[in-house]
């Protein structure tokens, strides 16, 4: 349910907004529509500030730490904010893919790095990462089997427990 509410919340703030305007490309021999999108810098802080409100409200998310920083909301009216939101939309393009049904096909997000100049081995470098998602095949059948020494979930939580506990005392 909480994640339904920060989808409300992104509509509502018009958190997300086209780069540039879709088009139709084809994929692999698909037909897809390619939306390249951004956050808006402006929508951020309201964003965040409803999704506090619903932890806060929410007893199952009081424990959240990500909404209980006081220090976030002023983090997010700086000046270094601003520039590193600045850095990111210049270097980082997220982009989706849906088929002509509307179903998602692909996710990719690109991101350009560019090295400082105190990096002297690297200077008048850059580094291009692409990570993509294809997504096909929907609804039909998977079979997976559990490797034979898996753990079930809930003995990972605890294993992982004991140890932020030992590592706390």
């Amino acid at each position: 349910s909480f994640l339904q509410k920060m989808a409300v919340f992104a509509d509502e703030t018009k958190l997300v907004a086209f780069k540039e305007a879709p088009y139709a490309q084809t994929v692999d021999g698909r037909l897809l529509y390619r939306y390249n999108l951004t956050f808006r810098k402006e929508a951020i802080l309201p964003f965040y500030e409803k999704l506090v409100a619903e932890a806060n409200a929410n007893k199952d998310l009081t424990s959240w730490t990500q909404f209980n920083d006081p220090g976030m909301v002023e983090y997010l009216k700086s000046r270094e904010f601003s520039e590193l939101y600045d850095y990111y939309n210049a270097n980082f393009t997220y982009s989706l893919w849906v088929d002509p049904q509307g179903y998602p096909a692909v996710v990719q997000t690109d991101t350009r790095i560019i090295p400082p100049d105190t990096a002297v081995a690297l200077k008048e470098k850059q580094v291009n990462i692409a990570w993509r998602l294809v997504i096909d095949a929907i609804n039909r059948s998977v079979n997976i089997a559990a490797p034979s020494d898996a753990k079930p979930v809930e003995q990972l939580i605890e294993e992982t427990q004991k140890n932020i506990d030992y590592t706390q005392r």
